[in-house]
């Protein structure tokens, strides 16, 4: 079996003479392990590595969704396969993360941020005592939590999926996107129903931000899902910067949605320039075959 290790993921022919020469400690493929579906498929994909770092030596067991991290380095495994001589071989990247730590604390604090803004929405919607607004918000939040999950626990469960869609981060973070894609549908018909009956009081920026702090949610958890997946929390692969440019749209939209601040008309145009975004990100890069990390 042969190692090939560094810290480019596309580049099939980097050796440990390469970049990983350079690494404070050695690496050596000790042992591939396999598990498939019936048919053959790769289900799931383990390597054990050999590590020597000065006189010690360990063994770290390096998988898709199971990243081996020494100090402020990650190992993280992205493919393997046979050379055309038959010899296995394991592609790794190896990354920096000297803040890692902070990072995390940052992405928490932007769930606790997420969170906070979800209440004071929820909090101002009560206020209005619209028993018949919440009955139909919570309808369509548990209907999109019902439809992704019967179409994910099966797939999850049975069917050949890649060993990447496995990870713990997954559901949530689809979950997370889905109701807030729902809500911000309900805010901008609630926004085009304030402009036809050219209402200045409209519940379109609550429900707005509550479906923004659920996508804020789902970035977060897909952050996290991609650190522990591709190597890195933040990639620019094409979907991850549309999900940007459009979180960051929706944040500055916020200001703008408040009753008797906008005419109705103005947030209208503001909401349904949000919802193409939110369209072009979701449908764009297999519309269009962009590629990117995102196609499975």
């Amino acid at each position: 079996m042969k190692l090939v290790a560094g810290s480019d993921p596309v580049n099939l022919v980097r050796t440990v003479s390469g970049d990983a020469a350079e690494l404070p400690f050695s690496l050596s493929l000790e042992k591939l392990e396999r598990e498939t579906y019936n048919s053959g498929k790769e289900k799931a994909l383990t390597a054990l590595i050999a590590m020597r770092h000065g006189e010690s030596t360990g063994l770290a067991a390096v998988g898709v969704n199971h990243p081996y991290f020494f100090h402020q380095y990650g190992i993280y495994l992205f493919d393997l396969g046979q050379v055309p001589s038959g010899e296995d071989y394991v592609r790794l990247k190896v990354t920096v993360s000297k803040f890692r730590v902070p990072v995390f604390i940052g992405l928490v604090l932007m769930i606790a941020s997420s969170v906070f803004l979800l209440a004071c929405a929820v909090a101002q919607l009560w206020r209005r005592k619209k028993k018949g607004l919440f009955a139909v918000l919570l309808l369509v939040m548990a209907a999109s939590v019902a439809l992704i999950m019967t179409r994910m626990n099966p797939m999850l469960r049975s069917a050949e999926v890649p060993p990447i869609l496995r990870s713990v981060w997954f559901l949530p973070h689809v979950i997370a996107y889905v109701v807030s894609y729902a809500l911000m549908a309900c805010a901008w018909i609630a926004a085009f129903t304030a402009m036809v009956k050219h209402d200045t009081d409209s519940p379109a920026g609550e429900i707005f931000a509550a479906g923004l702090s659920l996508y804020t949610l789902g970035l977060v958890l897909g952050v996290f899902w991609a650190h522990y997946a591709w190597g890195s929390f933040w990639s620019w692969d094409i979907k991850e910067t549309l999900a940007l440019i459009t979180w960051a749209y929706g944040m500055g939209l916020l200001p703008f949605l408040r009753p008797l601040r906008t005419r109705p008309g103005v947030v209208f145009f503001l909401t349904t320039v949000f919802m193409l975004l939110l369209l072009l990100c979701w449908f764009g890069p297999s519309l269009f075959r962009l590629g990117g990390m995102h196609s499975y």
